[in-house]
Formats: structure tokens, C-alpha cells, sequence
């Protein structure tokens, strides 16, 4: 995939994400998120690592059974975001998919 490609499809995914509709396609998607995470291009992992932590924040209620178990995944997941320097997410303020 070329280089303009990937950021279309990048920019198609931010923004389908940040409707009520992509939200909800978060959980079954976690596959590819984690996948996401793993590949060299750094987009990707900054874009998964945002959908990670997007997953956490609107987690004001109390949550139970497969969200406990999504929500553990996906602290999980941020660490390793963290540790990578190219996902620019020590450097960069988490926001809401709303902002």
C-alpha cells in the first residue's frame, strides 16, 4: 500500500471512529487493534493506541463481565502504546472521541 493510501484509509478510520456507530465497533474489532499496535507503520499503532484509550475514557460507569474484561485489555494495550515513543502518546494528551 502506498504511502497516500495508508493515510486515507487512516484518516477514514479517525473519522469513522469518532461516531457513536464506530464506537460501538470497537470490542469485536480488538483483533485489529492489537494487530494495529504491533505494525511498523506508525499511524497505525498511534491510531490504535487513541481507539485504546477511547475505549477507557467514557468508562465513568461501573462495568462488569466482557467490559471488565475489554476495559483490562485495552490498559493493557495503552502500556505497550506507551512504551513506544513513535505512537507519540507519552507526548500527546488523551481526548475523547467526542473532541
Amino acid at each position: 500500500m502506498q504511502r497516500a493510501e495508508l493515510q486515507t484509509v487512516i484518516s477514514v478510520l479517525t473519522r469513522l471512529l469518532k461516531t457513536e456507530t464506530g464506537r460501538s465497533l470497537l470490542p469485536p474489532a480488538i483483533p485489529y487493534l492489537d494487530a494495529a499496535l504491533q505494525s511498523p507503520t506508525e499511524p497505525l499503532r498511534r491510531l490504535s493506541a487513541q481507539q485504546f484509550s477511547s475505549m477507557l475514557l467514557p468508562s465513568q460507569q461501573r462495568v462488569s463481565g466482557s467490559d471488565c474484561q475489554m476495559h483490562h485489555h485495552a490498559v493493557n494495550q495503552l502500556l505497550v502504546a506507551l512504551r513506544d515513543q513513535d505512537t507519540g502518546m507519552p507526548a500527546q494528551p488523551l481526548t475523547t472521541a467526542d473532541e
